[in-house]
């Protein structure tokens, strides 16, 4: 199945000379809902902790998404899906990331939180009401927090966006709270243990981290045979610049738009 994502002509140049995409955080996405509401008795807010790569599964045009994220000047790009490189955790789970466990400057991200899934979007009504459910506390120093439902939810007002994403999620420590009682000497068992022990005090405090997002290796096979189609709006030297940037890529294949020609430019 191919899935695709309408951007600019810049970001297909990034995309194709870096071999990635970029998880943009949550909460520095358009639509600022979806990372304004706070979740759990706390008020948790998880967008700070959530980073997305935005699709969508229908592979028939959408006029909103080529003006809202091309103003009808840019790419669709269409690629299998999933467009990453996948690394194997167990027979029934594969991982958008290699290592079991691993601690940056102020966050946790872990293989299990980081699955190689498509999640489509649920358009509800009050989307405020389903977030605040995600997070539980299940003891004083514990919460539960449902990982696959965060990034999901979006007013239906969005819908005509038929929006499926990978999502990421990491979970926030505070190095100093966690070093405040060890020495250098210990051993690094310890600081680890100690640095998990940070999560919940620093998920009550909303404490945000540095990370704004992470840019993932594509997948070569599949990336060498992208599909690109021109947007309703290219010109000829639109065309020239995307089959410059494909000349590595002998695979691919390049389609237009069939709006080419039936909208009228009013800039």
């Amino acid at each position: 199945m191919k899935i695709y994502h309408y951007t600019s002509i810049r970001n297909l140049a990034l995309i194709l000379h870096s071999k990635k995409m970029r998880f943009s955080r949550l909460d520095m996405v358009d639509d600022i809902e979806e990372a304004a509401y706070g979740s759990g008795q706390y008020r948790i807010k998880l967008g700070q902790y959530c980073f997305v790569s935005c699709w969508t599964k229908s592979n028939k045009e959408n006029l909103a998404l080529w003006n809202m994220y091309t103003n009808y000047r840019g790419v669709r790009i269409g690629i299998e899906s999933v467009p990453f490189v996948t690394y194997k955790v167990n027979d029934k789970f594969y991982s958008l990331i290699d290592k079991k466990r691993h601690y940056d400057d102020d966050y946790i991200i872990s293989c299990i939180s980081c699955p190689a899934k498509l999640y489509d979007i649920k358009y509800v009504k009050d989307p405020e009401a389903e977030i605040s459910k995600i997070v539980k506390q299940i003891s004083n120093n514990a919460l539960y927090v449902k990982r696959n439902e965060i990034g999901i939810y979006k007013r239906e007002e969005w819908r005509i966006q038929e929006e499926s994403r990978f999502i990421i999620n990491v979970s926030p420590f505070d190095k100093d709270l966690a070093y405040r009682s060890i020495s250098e000497d210990d051993y690094d068992i310890t600081r680890i243990m100690k640095l998990d022990e940070t999560v919940y005090p620093s998920l009550v405090r909303n404490k945000t981290i540095k990370k704004t997002f992470f840019d993932m290796p594509l997948d070569p096979v599949k990336l060498n045979n992208i599909e690109i189609m021109l947007g309703p709006m290219t010109d000829d030297a639109d065309e020239i610049i995307v089959r410059s940037l494909l000349k590595d890529f002998p695979n691919a294949q390049i389609k237009f738009s069939k709006f080419k020609d039936k909208l009228r430019n009013h800039t």
